[in-house]
């Protein structure tokens, strides 16, 4: 048992992942190095303190049903990915898993906290998910653009069908009056050369 003890806290201190025991009311009972310099607090401090207190408001909630349930023998261990909020006042994301221990008649006794810090990860997600909202943003201005560039030229060609339309209609009109005049008519050039005239002429 000893040698189990000894094992045991040899893996809890030297371990990368934050390790905490928890007790009923949500309060950390111990914690180990990676943990501390995770949340920032001391065993002291930790100890005062629930996991509500270092735990961002958006994520209490969710954190809260979880462990209630955990603690009520619903369930004997859970995981969600939440924000602390570190003494100094930043905030870290954490990969949360939380397993129970209970007696011979299945009372709860105490509960494990594992945590790996996936800050990084998050901010590089957060970062990208900017990226893509920009991009698509200049996807969906560009296309507004097309679109209105293809609405204005089709409005352009339209336009223009109609002056040409009505072009053909006045030579047309012109083109009646000119060949059904009755005296001699002609139509000369700036060489004052014939170019047109009517049947009179």
């Amino acid at each position: 048992l000893d040698e189990e003890r000894e094992r045991f806290k040899a893996i809890f201190d030297a371990s990368t992942l934050g390790i905490a025991i928890g007790n009923a009311d949500g309060r950390t009972l111990n914690a180990n190095r990676a943990f501390k310099d995770l949340v920032g607090y001391s065993d002291e401090e930790l100890r005062k303190l629930s996991f509500r207190d270092i735990t961002h408001p958006a994520d209490i909630e969710e954190n809260l049903s979880y462990f209630s349930r955990m603690v009520e023998g619903k369930v004997d261990s859970y995981k969600l990915q939440k924000r602390f909020v570190r003494k100094d006042g930043f905030v870290v994301w954490g990969d949360v898993s939380v397993v129970a221990v209970r007696d011979e008649n299945g009372q709860y006794k105490y509960n494990f906290v594992i945590v790996e810090d996936i800050t990084k990860k998050k901010r590089a997600e957060e970062e990208l998910n900017r990226h893509r909202t920009r991009l698509q943003d200049l996807i969906e201005g560009r296309t507004k653009e097309l679109i209105q560039a293809n609405e204005d030229l089709e409005k352009e060609i339209t336009e223009r069908k109609r002056a040409e339309e009505a072009l053909k209609k006045s030579e047309r009109f012109l083109n009646t009056v000119f060949y059904s005049i009755r005296d001699p008519f002609s139509i000369m050039d700036s060489d004052f050369r014939v170019v047109s005239f009517n049947v009179a002429y």
